[in-house]
């Protein structure tokens, strides 16, 4: 059976602040508050929720991640919402497409309050479920990195050392590393002769 709920959520995410709104049945804000995306702003979000029901229907833009995980382990029934359904329910309160975190987390809210018997409810995932979803946000954003300090990398040698770029296959391989290292200039790479390029690829186990 649905559960009657008398109180209402919408969190507006973003990537280091929370927008959380709370409306009654009526749709009076009761909370509308700022939260930090870390562990203060996360025990934030838990006392101003828990301060007004054990748990609460959550309509969020999001199906997952540390937020939503987040909620749902503190027993909230999370309702993730589409940006196009989102976007929709704004027009309907306002025309303006101005970005305002306190205005989007009420629209969530007062949408779920009409919208709840309709919208569908994101099922808990098994322990290692959630593990296995944390390990792949973490090898997504450490790969993001990487890519992004190769990409800078490249750019800084392509202006002023552009010899190890096609020196090597890649930029991120250990040898091209290791040759910027060793000759990190281009005077001193200018320097490398047979002799020395042999004794270098030689002491780096280096046979491509």
């Amino acid at each position: 059976m649905d559960e009657v709920w008398s109180l209402f959520a919408g969190v507006d995410w973003g990537g280091s602040h929370h927008q959380l709104c709370v409306v009654d049945p009526v749709g009076k804000p009761v909370v509308n508050v700022k939260v930090s995306h870390d562990v203060a702003g996360l025990a934030e979000l838990d006392r101003q929720m828990r301060s007004l029901a054990p748990r609460l229907p959550v309509a969020v833009e999001r199906s997952e991640g540390l937020l939503v995980e987040h909620l749902q382990a503190r027993g909230h029934v999370m309702h993730p919402v589409s940006p196009r359904i989102s976007a929709r329910a704004r027009e309907r309160y306002r025309v303006a497409a101005v970005k305002d975190d306190r205005f989007d987390a009420f629209v969530l809210a007062d949408t779920l309050r009409f919208e709840h018997a309709n919208w569908r409810t994101l099922p808990v995932a098994s322990p290692v479920l959630a593990q296995v979803k944390a390990l792949t946000r973490d090898r997504a954003r450490l790969l993001e990195t990487q890519q992004a300090v190769e990409h800078q990398l490249r750019m800084i040698l392509e202006a002023y050392h552009p010899a190890p770029v096609h020196l090597f296959s890649s930029v991120d391989r250990e040898i091209t590393l290791k040759f910027v290292l060793d000759y990190p200039t281009p005077a001193a790479a200018s320097r490398v002769k047979t002799a020395r390029m042999d004794g270098f690829l030689t002491r780096h186990h280096y046979t491509g």
